[in-house]
């Protein structure tokens, strides 16, 4: 593996495109809907911009305008892939205003379009019925967390399902000894966009969390409480079967399936040796390549312990934090004789004690691939897991 190096670039970026990352990061707060305005000219196909503005025109009342904008910023959403995000902003509009069968008609099939079966989630939506989705999106909560927020204690009920958005969620197991006692348990889960939890099934079982669920970064869920959503299985029956499709359930062997089986089938414990590249947001561009190995992996993402480091490289990394927060990144695996990249971008970025040295760890959350390169990556990572 080659030393890590610290490479600077010179392209620049426009202080605008600046502001932009750090409105969509939450770095700062404009109340200027002119503003906002002014900036959606130049970067008229950035639906993170244009829903920041929909909320701003909520805000001041304005609110045929900011439903006019939440539904244009779901349509750019669905045509980026993001499913979860579209849903989400269709469901804050027509909470507004209450939306014409022909309007959730032509959404459903713009989701189809987009959606396959290779991700879970994306195929539990896709499949459901105007009817159904409309009964689902009505119970469904939009739910915005800041980095370091608990979500759920070990011990506590759980009461709802909960679906990723956007951000990093940190779920460390653990194994009850006795009532009294919890001893924590490796390995850590994290969970990225179109990831879920939540043990909420069979209904009729109540079960207590065995997760500390924490966000590390700023987090977007949709949310829907375990009792909203027995009752509308009830009348929609469609809804439970997705849900028992999504959760990989079969009627007669539900209860023995628990959800760390089940998290476990979407992220693997692994150790791969890998070589990155990001580039930076900020006042310059800088490009940083970087080698280290995976501890877990998924078609979704993975975490990156990077290789030694010296005291300088480990101090500048962690002094451009900021910038290396949602910074694009090129992931390559070294599949058979070819070396394949993904693109993504990094999510979180947290120092750590690894072997006895100083390290730096990473969250990376890959961009939406093709079925066939998906295809492609879980055949690599069963087939290293066997070996």
């Amino acid at each position: 593996m080659p030393t890590n190096q610290l490479n600077t670039d010179t392209r620049q970026i426009s202080t605008s495109e600046g502001i932009v990352n750090h409105i969509l990061n939450d770095d700062i707060e404009l109340h200027s809907s002119e503003i906002l305005h002014d900036l959606l000219k130049k970067y008229p196909d950035e639906p993170g911009l244009m829903r920041v503005y929909a909320d701003q025109l909520r805000k001041n009342g304005v609110l045929d305008g900011a439903a006019d904008m939440y539904s244009k910023a779901a349509t750019l959403f669905l045509e980026k892939g993001k499913i979860l995000a579209a849903i989400a902003l269709k469901i804050i509009q027509w909470r507004m205003s209450s939306p014409i069968k022909a309007e959730v008609k032509k959404f459903l099939f713009n989701l189809k379009q987009v959606a396959g079966d290779d991700i879970p989630v994306n195929s539990f939506f896709c499949r459901l019925t105007i009817q159904d989705s409309l009964a689902l999106c009505a119970s469904l909560d939009v739910i915005y967390l800041p980095p370091e927020h608990t979500i759920k204690k070990a011990g506590e009920l759980e009461d709802s399902l909960n679906f990723v958005i956007s951000g990093t969620i940190k779920d460390s197991l653990y194994h009850t000894i006795d009532s009294r006692e919890k001893v924590f348990r490796e390995p850590n889960l994290y969970l990225f966009e179109n990831d879920y939890f939540g043990d909420i099934y069979p209904f009729e079982q109540d079960k207590k969390c065995n997760s500390y669920i924490e966000t590390k970064s700023q987090v977007e869920l949709l949310k829907i409480s375990k009792d909203k959503l027995r009752k509308i299985c009830i009348r929609y029956p469609k809804i439970e079967n997705g849900l028992l499709n999504l959760l990989k359930v079969r009627s007669g062997d539900s209860i023995d399936i628990s959800p760390e089986k089940l998290r476990d089938a979407r992220r693997i414990a692994m150790k791969l040796e890998l070589e990155i590249e990001i580039l930076l947001n900020g006042s310059q561009n800088t490009s940083i390549s970087l080698s280290g190995f995976s501890s877990d992996v998924s078609i979704n993402g993975l975490c990156l312990i990077l290789d030694d480091i010296g005291l300088d490289s480990y101090s500048e990394i962690l002094s451009l934090e900021n910038g290396v927060k949602n910074a694009k990144v090129q992931t390559n695996f070294p599949i058979e004789d070819m070396k394949v990249s993904i693109p993504g971008e990094i999510v979180w970025l947290s120092p750590v004690l690894h072997e006895g040295r100083k390290t730096i760890k990473l969250g990376i959350q890959f961009e939406n691939m093709s079925p066939k390169l998906k295809g492609l990556l879980m055949m690599f990572f069963n087939s290293f897991d066997k070996k």
